[in-house]
């Protein structure tokens, strides 16, 4: 075992590639022929156009904002190379993005940690997260902004962050940007996480800041003129947000919360737009529900704050949010969930999900026995949590949100769950 803990980036990699494998041969039972996979349709709508006709769009005809751009490219690869059983292909990378994320998080924390138990700790913590491999295998972009956040927080949590690590933390935090809407927390939070790594810098945080951030911009640069060009101005996130702010600030809110997913709104949401505006354009339609999401905050502000703090739970629950799947009815200007059905995958992860957050939990507390390294990590982590609470807490939250972080978690929390496995296996020798 302590040979294994000596290449730990295999470790980390081979046990999550397993975990991946026995997730999708259940979910392969449980979704013949991919018919219902989880994920979201947009996605591979957009991928195949670009595959097959170069233009990034979601009907075929014109332009979209409608996701970011990088998972529908790596989607429209897949289909190049894979032919018409792309979506094995793209199983396939989402899978070996896990894996990756992964190892990258196991070594991590045997650098930090040099501790054999806190290896083998971090790298089981992940493979046996349920709720975790089934996310990264849905036609969605988590598993790839799990890579990148692994790879931001590899390159700057460490004891001396050269010029090339720079570059490749600002790379990792383009690439997040460019894959979710809450990716923009990576570049905001870039320049205050190599502050707090300034002692391990090779020249100064001006200078290494601005690398840093001229390379995210690099990446990012592409996605802007796209938007500047086709829709007449840049753009922050997806044209996804206002429909995600909406729901999470309609009363319909506590019907569905926490029982079913909140993208079954969708559908009521447009017909309801359909009714009172129709004719609009996508950006029309982005722009009024986020001018109607301002009037329900208005409308009744205590409730859209006790809203968000029952988001932030859902956030960070050990329970997989939501509990099921359902059915929406109309009830009168609202909605209601019909034929409710609880998943028992929903609690498939609490061991996992428990002792990744407890474990973290309890490491931040003693962070200052931690080392420079470990600061780092643990700064840069604070404040992409900050702005994850405070994005979610605004808008909407699932558990799913939060699961690419959870490596990072896991990081921390390996020595803390390290050390409770190996007093609770010495008590067990001693009975």
């Amino acid at each position: 075992m302590r040979r294994l803990a000596d290449r730990p980036f295999l470790l980390g990699f081979g046990l999550a590639a397993l975990a991946a494998a026995a997730a999708a041969l259940v979910m392969r039972g449980l979704f013949p022929h991919f018919a219902g996979w989880t994920g979201s349709a947009s996605f591979s709508r957009i991928a195949e156009n670009l595959a097959r006709s170069g233009l990034y769009s979601s009907d075929g005809r014109g332009p979209t904002l409608e996701r970011m751009p990088l998972y529908p490219a790596i989607l429209a690869l897949a289909i190049r190379a894979g032919g018409a059983p792309w979506r094995a292909l793209a199983l396939a990378l989402n899978a070996a993005a896990f894996a990756a994320a992964a190892g990258l998080a196991t070594r991590l924390a045997a650098r930090l940690h040099r501790s054999a138990a806190a290896t083998w700790a971090c790298a089981l913590l992940l493979a046996g997260h349920v709720a975790w491999a089934a996310e990264a295998l849905s036609f969605r972009e988590s598993a790839w902004f799990a890579l990148a956040l692994a790879g931001l927080a590899s390159a700057l949590a460490s004891e001396r962050v050269g010029f090339g690590a720079l570059l490749g933390a600002g790379l990792a935090a383009g690439a997040g940007y460019l894959l979710r809407p809450t990716g923009f927390l990576l570049v905001a939070a870039l320049p205050a996480w190599i502050w707090a790594a300034r002692r391990a810098l090779p020249a100064s945080w001006l200078l290494c800041a601005g690398l840093a951030l001229a390379a995210a911009a690099a990446c990012i640069a592409p996605w802007q003129l796209y938007a500047i060009r086709n829709f007449g101005g840049p753009v922050l996130e997806d044209l996804e947000g206002g429909n995600t702010a909406l729901k999470g600030a309609l009363p319909a809110y506590w019907a569905l919360t926490p029982k079913v997913d909140y993208d079954l709104l969708d559908a009521w949401l447009v017909a309801r737009e359909a009714r009172t505006r129709p004719g609009e354009s996508i950006l029309q339609r982005d722009r009024a529900w986020r001018a109607d999401t301002l009037r329900a905050i208005a409308a009744s502000p205590l409730n859209w704050a006790a809203k968000g703090l029952c988001k932030v739970a859902l956030l960070f629950s050990p329970v997989s949010v939501p509990l099921g799947y359902g059915e929406l009815e109309p009830a009168g200007e609202s909605v209601r969930v019909a034929h409710f059905q609880l998943d028992p995958w929903a609690f498939a992860s609490v061991p996992a999900a428990t002792l990744i957050l407890a474990g973290a939990l309890v490491r931040a507390r003693r962070w200052r026995a931690a080392g420079a390294a470990e600061r780092s990590l643990l700064a840069g982590l604070a404040l992409l949590v900050a702005g994850l609470v405070l994005v979610h807490g605004a808008t909407l939250s699932e558990t799913r949100y939060r699961l690419p972080f959870d490596p990072l978690f896991a990081i921390l929390a390996a020595p803390v769950v390290g050390g409770w496995a190996g007093r609770l296996l010495s008590s067990s020798h001693e009975d």
